[in-house]
């Protein structure tokens, strides 16, 4: 949002291609491909009907459509503006469920009026960025059982188990079910800090240190490129909710693209600041990139090679400049700088659900492994 206001709506519009399924390209077989289909169907049929069904929505259950529709739009005149922000009422409206429930034939009898629930051994888990089922509901489902524990993931969102990468949900499940206590989730660090403004210049970024003018912002926005291909393929991967498959291709921010395979990544002009192109061919072993070797092209881009290896160390040669340098304090265009720092192997290529190998990769500055 900050970059789409700021001019750059290239990182806006990826998102809303990524919502719709538009990116990354992955191959489907046709029989899967048709079979996920109908399971979508399946599952929409099945939503509307238990939503509109269950729902208690701000009408007389045995009015008709019209009628429906106009006590719904007094309810919402009655709401303060402010229950919407930064959205609108008429945003809100769209995107309920009243448009879809409004002609639904509720013939079954409304919902019985909430309860204390059984007094059975019950674990709720939370993800504490779910905005879909937040923690306030879980917390309201906890209060109708007796002893019900909960327990909230931090850094996490919809459908815990699938994108929790500490590790806390699936322990406690097993606590749970082994009858032992569940323990609450430790501190732990977001690895998914966010971009404020990404670069839409090469001299906006900045040099890494021990390498200045050009060259040297050109070895940063080669770290960058490659921490947002990273989080393109955690994103994926989390998304798809299995290892993805060999030709799954990602489009660079700003032009080009990378292709996955079993044993490499293939990078073709890939680019995200703009000028600044990786090209080459990163072979895999193990699931993962054991180095990194690019060419550099592009308008803005001092053209060489720049070699990322062990130890936090990028080599190569810019513009006939030789270096030699540490990547542990580059300034790396997001939010916290010193959550990442590129090494060997920072990209994952086979990536097992729910926790990629990428995610055990990455690093700080100070050298110890993120969780």
């Amino acid at each position: 949002m900050h970059s789409a206001l700021n001019g750059d709506p290239d990182p806006l519009l990826r998102l809303n291609l990524i919502t719709d399924g538009l990116v990354p390209s992955i191959p489907v077989k046709p029989d899967p491909e048709a079979e996920q289909v109908s399971k979508e169907e399946e599952n929409n049929a099945l939503f509307v009907t238990t939503s509109c069904e269950e729902t208690l929505f701000p009408w007389q259950r045995a009015a008709s459509a019209p009628t429906r529709m106009g006590e719904a739009e007094t309810a919402l005149k009655a709401t303060p503006s402010s229950d919407f922000y930064p959205f609108d009422a008429e945003a809100a409206f769209s995107d309920s469920l009243i448009p879809v429930c409004a002609s639904w034939p509720n013939a079954a009898p409304a919902p019985a009026a909430q309860s204390a629930l059984p007094n059975v051994p019950t674990l709720i888990l939370s993800g504490e960025q779910d905005m879909r089922t937040p923690t306030s509901g879980a917390k309201a489902v906890a209060a109708l059982i007796p002893d019900a524990q909960l327990l909230t993931v931090p850094y996490t969102g919809h459908s815990v188990l699938g994108s929790d990468f500490s590790g806390c949900a699936q322990a406690a499940v097993e606590a749970f079910f082994a009858g032992a206590a569940v323990q609450p989730c430790k501190p732990t660090k977001d690895i998914f800090s966010p971009t404020p403004i990404t670069p839409t210049k090469l001299a906006y970024v900045q040099p890494v240190p021990g390498l200045g003018g050009n060259p040297g912002r050109t070895v940063t926005a080669v770290l960058d490129t490659l921490v947002d291909l990273e989080r393109q393929v955690i994103g994926a991967t989390l998304q798809a909710e299995r290892e993805l498959p060999s030709g799954s291709s990602f489009g660079g921010l700003h032009g080009g693209y990378a292709q996955l395979s079993s044993s490499a990544v293939r990078l073709h002009d890939f680019t995200f600041v703009p000028g600044v192109q990786l090209s080459g061919t990163l072979p895999a072993a193990g699931g993962k990139l054991h180095a990194i070797t690019v060419q550099i092209t592009g308008a803005s881009a001092s053209h060489g090679v720049v070699v990322i290896g062990s130890g936090q160390r990028a080599v190569g040669v810019l513009e006939g400049r030789r270096f030699d340098l540490s990547t542990s304090k580059a300034h790396l265009s997001r939010a916290d700088p010193s959550a990442f720092s590129t090494l060997a192997g920072l990209i994952s290529m086979r990536p097992h659900f729910p926790l990629p190998l990428a995610g055990r990769a990455l690093t700080r500055a100070d050298g110890r492994r993120l969780p």
